[in-house]
């Protein structure tokens, strides 16, 4: 029997167990790269954090911080980033726990 044979004589079930194998490795990646992707913005927003701290004397001889500063601007975008971070650790929480319900074996692993 040739390989087209064979596949069109395949039973459904073998059809179905092919199709679920297929949707579940791309559902599996997909939320993995969900997950790496919010990782990566949490990285992203800690240090846009750091740097919005930093008020570092613009030289080493002098104590006067950067030049113009604002402070209800700074006030307003250290808030903005605060509150980005703080919804994306509650996304990432949430696509962490979806990793592990939705793809982990729920079965023992045989030894």
């Amino acid at each position: 029997m040739n390989k087209f044979h064979s596949i069109l004589s395949r039973s459904g079930d073998n059809i179905l167990k092919d199709r679920a194998e297929s949707v579940a490795k791309l559902a599996e990646m997909s939320q993995d790269t969900l997950v790496k992707k919010l990782t990566k913005d949490k990285i992203q927003l800690e240090f846009r954090q750091k740097e919005l701290l930093d008020m570092s004397p613009d030289n080493r001889y002098s104590l006067k911080i950067g030049e113009d500063f604002n402070s209800d601007k700074w006030v307003q975008e250290y808030h903005k980033v605060s509150l980005n971070l703080l919804e994306n650790e509650v996304e990432l929480a949430v696509a962490e726990n979806n990793m592990k319900v939705l793809f982990e074996d729920d079965q023992p692993k045989e030894v």
